[in-house]
Order: structure tokens, then sequence, then C-alpha cells
């Protein structure tokens, strides 16, 4: 028997929708090839047992242990680590601190993905109008990184630049949950 295929599912809290879809699809493709390439798992913060003794993300496994990492962004990066726990330190690639949960886990697929070849790294930009919560506050903070078109390639580039390093990644805009079809 195969061991099971994993997919770490990485985004900011408001993405909900898109997350739950993503993980329909994979439950999805589970049922229909699991005889051929075994079991598929996907991996989601919130439907894994958090403690309250310490960081949540301490106890999701590490993206760059899974096979898969799917990350949805939209208007926000999500929420801020503290740079180091009992468990592990979380610093960007190039040594920057704070880093939020979804930097995090991009980045350490990424730095997986460089020393041993995985996982692979699926990248989706929502593009539809952003809304603003009146109360939450967070949510009106302007984002640290920013987005630009690919000319003529209806893909986007995520430009992250910081004091220390500067990078880029392509990602697949999706104005709606349609190119994940939940049903």
């Amino acid at each position: 028997m195969n061991k099971p295929l994993r997919f770490f599912v990485s985004s900011p809290g408001d993405v909900k929708v898109e997350r739950e879809c993503a993980a329909s699809i994979i439950h999805r493709l589970d049922r229909e090839f699991r005889r051929f390439f075994g079991k598929f798992e996907v991996i989601l913060w919130e439907r894994e047992p958090l403690t309250a003794s310490g960081s949540f993300q301490d106890v999701i496994t590490p993206p760059g242990e899974t096979d898969v990492v799917i990350v949805i962004f939209w208007s926000r990066f999500g929420t801020p680590l503290p740079e180091k726990t009992d468990k592990r330190e979380y610093r960007g690639i190039d040594g920057r601190a704070p880093v939020t949960g979804t930097e995090w886990e991009f980045e350490d697929a990424l730095q997986a993905y460089r020393e041993h070849g995985k996982p692979d790294i699926l990248v989706f930009r929502k593009t539809g109008d952003i809304t603003i919560s009146a109360i939450d506050t967070n949510a009106q903070k302007k984002p640290r990184r920013s987005w630009t078109n690919w000319p003529n390639s209806g893909r986007v580039i995520l430009s992250m630049t910081t004091s220390h390093s500067s990078s880029s990644m392509a990602a697949s805009p999706c104005t709606t949950t349609r190119p994940f079809r939940c049903s």
C-alpha cells in the first residue's frame, strides 16, 4: 500500500470558502484515485486539534513535510507568529521576523523544495473585489507584500521585498471560487 499523499492548504483567514473548496477537491480526488495512488490527505489548521498551551502553528504538520502545498491569497497575508516557541523558530528564509503563518508556511515549503525537491507548491490569488470589515481593524491595514501583473500571461506575481532580500513567485489568479469547483 502506498503512503498517503499529503496536501497542505495554506492561507490567511479571508479565503475560508476557497480553503473549503480545495479540501473538497482533495477529498474527491481521494475517492476517485485512491486505488492508483493511495490515500489523499488534506491538512487544514482549522481541522487539527489545537491546544491552548502553545502556538497553534506548533501542532500543525510543517508544510515542508507534505507532498503538495496549496497557498491561497486574497487581501491579507495572515496572522503574525511568535519569533520562537519551545518547538521551533518562525522566521522567513532570509531570517526576518516576525512572519505571518501563511508566509512561514509558504517559505517552509519553498525551503524544503529547494533542499529536497518537494513539496510541489501551487499558489492562487483571488482577484475579486476586496471587502473590508468595519469591525476588524487589522483588515484595514495595507499588506506588506505587493502584486503585479505578469505581462500577457494571465498570471500575477507576488513581490516579496524585505531589507535583506527580494524574491518573486507566480500565482494563478481567480476572481471567484469557480476554479476550485466545490461540487
